[in-house]
């Protein structure tokens, strides 16, 4: 493997997302592959300190739910940040499972801020319907331990 390589099979990141897409209900993981093409993950090495990081550029239009093509002003891009090499598992899967929530939602990027709270309370109540109620409930302890409100 070529320096600087990321191996799956060494990156819990990685492990958390196909544990997460094995697990969430197959319309979904539908929903969720069908949006492929208008996102990017960006997972970086947990060793990276920067670099420049060239992102799918959208031509324009991309689909909406029933398929209609929409214009883009924006590229979605899912972060997954190296810190969470050093994170426990349920957290990990909590985390990925929460990003992808957001997604397979269809949360739009852009908020006016007013409505913050409502859509991340939305994607935690979906990541419960798909079945990850212990790594939720184990996120929302740590995130308590750390003293951020919990809604």
């Amino acid at each position: 493997m070529e320096r600087g390589a990321i191996n799956p099979e060494e990156n819990i990141r990685y492990r958390a997302i196909s544990e997460v897409l094995r697990r969430i209900p197959h319309v979904d993981y539908e929903k969720l592959k069908n949006k492929i093409d208008n996102f990017e993950w960006f997972i970086p090495h947990k060793d990276l300190l920067g670099n420049l990081h060239p992102f799918f550029r959208v031509a324009g239009e991309v689909k909406d739910e029933g398929g209609k093509i929409i214009l883009a002003s924006h590229v979605q891009v899912l972060y997954l940040s190296p810190i969470l090499e050093e994170r426990a598992w349920d957290i990990v899967v909590a985390v990925v499972a929460h990003e992808l929530a957001h997604l397979a939602i269809g949360h739009p990027l852009v908020s006016d801020g007013n409505d913050c709270d409502i859509k991340e309370n939305e994607a935690w109540e979906c990541v419960l319907k798909w079945g990850f109620d212990k790594e939720a409930k184990k996120h929302r302890a740590s995130q308590k331990r750390k003293g951020f409100v919990v809604g």
